[in-house]
């Protein structure tokens, strides 16, 4: 400090306390404090564009799946629904039956394995996941053919319709 008469150059007047600003000491302070919450400010805003940016990357990821599903969806969906009631199964024979007659074209296009992997699927379609056979159980004795009588009728009736009769 050179003298009593200088004063404080951000408020003009007070006397200059700090030899190293030349500011008073409460404008000093007030310095400080604003050179802090300016730090502080860009903390939270670094925050806050991470957070953005995280939760546009939670989006993103949000739209790509609820997108494959939705593209899924629309790939698998019949040009129009099976009739109502109709039997998985029967479903699945009519798809079998369609797939055997581009045997030959697939004999003649090494095409026969892409035949198999559509029949497989076909089938899992048909069969729901771990059902086990009532045939094959009423075989290993591990079903009473008494408690699946009603099953068992419709079934032979409904092969009895397809087939032409007993």
């Amino acid at each position: 400090m050179s003298g009593p008469a200088e004063l404080c150059p951000a408020c003009g007047a007070a006397p200059q306390t700090d030899e190293r600003s030349g500011f008073c000491g409460a404008c000093l302070a007030e310095r400080r404090t604003e050179a802090y919450n300016l730090k502080r400010r860009a903390e939270a805003l670094e925050r806050r564009e991470r957070w953005r940016e995280r939760a546009l990357e939670a989006r993103r990821a949000w739209d790509a799946e609820r997108q494959a599903w939705h593209r899924l969806r629309e790939r698998l969906r019949p040009r129009r629904p099976a009739p109502r009631g109709v039997d998985p199964w029967r479903l699945a024979f009519s798809a079998l039956e369609a797939v055997e007659k581009l045997r030959p074209v697939a004999a003649r296009s090494d095409a026969h394995e892409a035949l198999e992997a559509i029949e497989e699927a076909i089938r899992w379609l048909a069969w729901p996941l771990g059902e086990p056979d009532l045939a094959d159980r009423l075989q290993a004795g591990e079903a009473d053919p008494a408690e699946h009588g009603e099953a068992l009728d419709r079934w032979a009736s409904e092969a009895e319709d397809e087939l032409g009769g007993p």
